[in-house]
């Protein structure tokens, strides 16, 4: 048995706000469903307590991630390496809480990014309380595993469409306690991009929407939290019929049933806090070569040519020449603000729980890349978290490089990065607890 309780507060930004996720001004102009932070709070035994603490916003930095975890510590006793936080990566919430620490030759760190200091402030409060309040009502319960395939597809590889035979699968833990009550955490990776950038209402895209529908439908459900995977090369972009919030109910619909459908298949598992490790480890990861600008100036000319041509063609979706475009002007922005800077520093998070883990990854990791960590751990339980503890950009494998596209125009990383990263999550949870 553990002991558990969970808390959520809204975060919700002002209206006329930024809207992050997309180029351009997107000013916030309504509010269709509020924003959260939504805390799980685990307690193994006395000295084994965690905080699982997900945010509906786009990304979440080092800064913002360390300036929760140091409260929490001071307020609870709690150890910093104990709380795990991410984003969902809603691309309708608010511009303003992520930026990326780069590393100058002469050894100095500049941050790159758009921090809006009060939205800064607010979000981080309401997530300390958020965490706070999840200790208040505590409860006594099992835990329970499983993992399924979705019903149907609705979404998959954003870079093409594929002809994959096989459904994705999801992960999933419930908790359940002695009076029936439960909360249920979930997780596959999944850019929340069925609003695209002509909405400008706050939302949490369909992440909002599913724990809506299960909570109202499942007896019992008091609680439901997403953590996003590993979703670079991941979204609704192929299988998406619409762009809108009937479209969110669909896909969210899906979701939910295939998670209420997995229920009964979960099996119980008992944990060994002797067992546990959480592990921070902090890294640096090389920042690729920036062709000259001029280059960039001409591949963004051509790239725009090749979008005309396509509208001028009748193309039904235009998302792949809009990305490319869109992937140029990230890179010509990036290649101003890197400013000769050679290395980024973020670090890994790591919630070892014996048969169960999670990986906090602080950016856009592919989906081959999650599968490796994955494949290489069995049979322990790993859950991949995508848009944790920091914001890097997109973090691509090998051959995604070779065939191009928005994710490795935009990324700041040199290939082989995304590589090492495994590299090292896959070696320090094959270490025994020291």
């Amino acid at each position: 048995m553990i002991k558990y309780g969970y808390s959520q507060r809204t975060i919700t930004p002002p209206l006329g706000i930024q809207m992050a996720g997309f180029l351009g001004q997107r000013k916030a102009e309504g509010v269709h469903d509020d924003l959260y932070a939504k805390a799980l709070y685990l307690e193994f035994a006395e000295h084994q307590k965690f905080f699982l603490i997900a945010l509906d916003t786009l990304a979440v930095s080092l800064d913002f991630s360390q300036a929760v975890t140091s409260q929490l510590e001071s307020h609870t006793g709690i150890p910093k390496d104990h709380i795990l936080i991410a984003a969902t990566h809603t691309h309708s919430g608010p511009e303003g809480l992520q930026s990326t620490k780069l590393l100058t030759p002469d050894g100095k760190v500049q941050a790159v990014g758009n921090i809006d200091s009060t939205l800064f402030e607010y979000t981080v409060e309401q997530t300390v309380n958020s965490a706070l309040e999840s200790m208040k009502d505590v409860k006594s319960g099992k835990l329970l595993f499983g993992e399924c395939p979705f019903t149907q597809r609705v979404f998959g590889n954003r870079r093409e469409l594929n002809t994959e035979e096989l459904l994705p699968t999801f992960k999933m833990l419930i908790i359940q306690s002695e009076d029936g009550s439960k909360a249920l955490l979930y997780n596959f990776g999944c850019h929340p991009t069925v609003l695209h950038e002509q909405n400008h209402l706050i939302s949490a895209d369909f992440p909002g929407t599913v724990a809506s529908l299960l909570t109202e439908q499942v007896n019992n459900l008091k609680f439901a939290v997403f953590f996003n995977g590993a979703a670079g090369d991941v979204s609704t972009r192929f299988y998406r019929q619409k762009s809108d919030f009937d479209e969110i109910e669909r896909v969210a619909k899906v979701v939910q049933d295939s998670l209420i459908r997995c229920i009964p298949n979960t099996k119980e598992i008992d944990l060994d806090p002797d067992k546990f490790q959480a592990i921070t480890i902090p890294v640096q990861l090389k920042i690729k070569q920036m062709p000259p600008m001029d280059v960039l100036r001409n591949m963004l000319r051509q790239a725009q040519e090749e979008l005309q041509r396509a509208r001028a063609r009748g193309e039904q979706n235009l998302r792949p020449w809009e990305s490319k475009v869109e992937g140029i002007e990230s890179l010509i922005r990036t290649s101003t603000a890197v400013n000769g800077a050679q290395l980024i520093q973020t670090a890994l998070h790591i919630l070892d729980f014996g048969e169960v883990s999670f990986v906090g990854v602080p950016g856009e990791l592919f989906s081959t890349l999650g599968k490796q960590i994955e494949e290489a751990l069995k049979p322990k339980k790993v859950f991949v978290v995508g848009y944790a503890s920091d914001y890097i950009g997109y973090i691509p494998d090998m051959s995604a490089y070779d065939e191009g596209g928005y994710e490795t125009l935009s990324t700041l990383l040199q290939r082989g990065e995304g590589e090492r990263i495994v590299e090292i999550i896959i070696e320090a949870l094959r270490m025994p607890p020291s």
